[in-house]
């Protein structure tokens, strides 16, 4: 439930609000002049700030101020204690909060330093509002606490009364109707996932219809195109390891393999040489490098220890140490390099096989290929290539399409589970159901003399709802919808923790409405809203208010606030 709202300037008075009726009128001055109009005095901006404070975004009505400092405080009743919040119109994203010391192991979840996020404050709201955790929430298709504020914030009604604004999805709209229902929305959220990845099934195959992907034929011609690349690959390899090249009495073909296993052995042999060489030129270098770098000061170093340690009697001249140090030096680079040359010796006299045995086999190959005998073995190795290839794709291809067969087929199973699975809760659910159209019905009655009907069944998509009125279709039956069907979520999702225990109307919502029946329906919100004790707000403009009520003790009690159609800068009290 609301209670109050303020601004940190003085131009805005603070508005307080109650249990029951909460009317914002907008009233024709005394002394007003035929220019001066009751539209345009800031209620319906004002329902946008409270929106505001309850997560929303900026509403374009408030930009021009956002850079004049402005803010606002809302004050409203969380798990049964007052809560605070002080949201910036311009930059941030943080709401300053105070809260009673009762809700503080709830709070220390959300809250650091008597500030709260954007994103905690609407998960906030969502369970506090909703019974909305994370689980919930989470996901392309979750619920949206946001979206389930449009149907009891109603600003932008549209002519549909079961869409919270007129560009919702319709997925969405049955999605957030269902759980106000207290039916399982999440089969919604399962049959979108499902249809998506049916869309996705059916975008490929349209695209392969297309030519935009390999086509996907049916299964039987596929079996019949492998049939015959099989018979086709098996015919042209069995050519190509059957073929003979005749009048080789030198068996030329025999000497042509052996040339090539010597020169695939000799390659070997000198990719290894070609390694221990690198290895050779690295110890090289290291074995310079220590000679030049390291050999003074480690000599040094030791002819010092060993005088200091044991005596004139073991020690030697430096400069004999120093020659011994050398000598090893110079004989390990010695050693490297004669290695070295000895493979380089080696890799020349490989280089010299290589390339005669190489010019050897190119003259095999050559008498070989006088009658043309390796062009053909060639041929058929290519055929049999490109018959096993085209296998291949035709085994890809079929698998292909056999999953999205399986695929479909599955998709299929799991949409008619979860339509079975809809049409038996919806079945467990018929009293509930029952009981709410029946209040639907029940206000349309009194508003029109005929009744209403709130139906639920069950389509591929899930729960699907509908309202009908018996001959009438007019801009203001259609708004009395909604009217009627909020006011029965409101009386029954209060007690099932599916709805807050307040409503908020804009005046739109009265819009093409005959003032007998806003009459009646505001005499309705306040009844309803008295026997549950919530709340109702709405804005009105005087004129739109029948004279029988005007100044009934129920409706003048109800007022909060009145501005008038000569008041500077309206409910805000600037202009902007």
């Amino acid at each position: 439930m609301l209670k109050k709202l303020t601004a940190n300037k003085d131009a805005f008075r603070p508005i307080f609000f109650r249990e029951g009726l909460n009317v914002v009128l907008a009233e024709q001055a005394p002394d007003a002049l035929s220019t001066d109009s009751r539209n345009a005095r800031g209620k319906t901006t004002l329902f946008h700030i409270v929106r505001f404070m309850l997560g929303g975004n900026l509403p374009k009505q408030l930009a021009p101020l956002k850079d004049d400092g402005w803010e606002f405080s809302l004050t409203l009743e969380l798990f049964n204690e007052d809560v605070t919040v002080t949201r910036r119109l311009g930059g941030g994203t943080g709401l300053g909060i105070y809260y009673s010391p009762e809700l503080k192991t709830v709070m220390e979840l959300y809250v650091s330093e008597g500030q709260i996020s954007l994103e905690s404050w609407k998960e906030l709201l969502g369970l506090a509002f909703f019974s909305l955790d994370q689980d919930n929430t989470s996901g392309s298709f979750g619920l949206s606490a946001r979206t389930l504020l449009s149907y009891v914030i109603r600003i932008d009604s549209g002519a549909d009364p079961l869409k919270a604004f007129p560009l919702q999805p319709g997925w969405s709209a049955r999605q957030h109707l269902a759980f106000m229902f207290g039916l399982d929305w999440r089969i919604i959220r399962d049959l979108q996932e499902l249809g998506q990845k049916s869309a996705a099934l059916s975008s490929i195959t349209s695209a392969a219809d297309q030519g935009l992907l390999p086509s996907f034929s049916g299964e039987s011609d596929l079996l019949i195109e492998r049939s015959e690349a099989q018979r086709q690959f098996h015919e042209f390899q069995t050519r190509a390891n059957d073929f003979q090249i005749l009048d080789d009495p030198q068996a030329l073909i025999q000497q042509a393999d052996r040339l090539t296993e010597a020169l695939s052995r000799l390659r070997d042999e000198a990719f290894e040489d070609s390694r221990m060489m690198t290895l050779y030129g690295d110890a090289l270098r290291e074995a310079v490098q220590e000679a030049e770098d390291t050999l003074d000061a480690d000599v040094s170093f030791l002819y010092e220890q060993a005088g200091t340690l044991l005596g004139e009697n073991v020690r030697q001249r430096l400069s004999d140490v120093k020659a011994f140090h050398t000598r090893l030096a110079q004989n390990r680079k010695v050693f490297i390099e004669q290695s070295l040359s000895a493979l380089v010796d080696v890799q020349q006299e490989r280089k010299r096989q290589l390339d005669e045995l190489t010019n050897e086999r190119m003259e095999l190959f050559r008498a070989i290929n006088a009658g043309g005998a390796i062009d053909e073995l060639l041929a058929l190795k290519d055929q049999a290539s490109t018959f096993q290839r085209r296998l291949s794709e035709i085994e890809l291809r079929l698998q292909q399409v056999r999953d999205v067969t399986e695929s479909q087929e599955r998709l299929l199973a799991e949409r008619s589970t979860h339509r079975q699975e809809a049409q038996t809760q919806l079945n467990r659910s018929r009293k509930k159901l029952d009981r709410i159209a029946n209040r639907f019905d029940e206000r349309m009655r009194r508003l029109y003399g005929v009744g209403g009907v709130l139906t639920a069944a069950v389509d591929n998509d899930g729960y699907k709802f509908a309202i009908n009125v018996a001959g009438q279709n007019s801009t203001g039956v259609n708004k009395m919808k909604l009217f009627c069907l909020d006011l029965a979520l409101l009386e029954e999702g209060v007690d099932s923790s599916h709805h807050p225990d307040f409503l908020i109307h804009d005046s739109s919502v009265f819009d093409g409405v005959d003032p007998r029946q806003t009459a009646s329906a505001l005499q309705l919100a306040s009844e309803t809203v008295s026997s549950v004790r919530a709340q109702y707000i709405c804005a009105l403009n005087s004129n739109d208010v029948h004279p029988e009520i005007r100044d009934a003790e129920w409706f003048s009690d109800g007022i909060v606030r009145t501005v008038l159609d000569t008041d500077t800068g309206g409910l805000l009290g600037v202009k902007f």
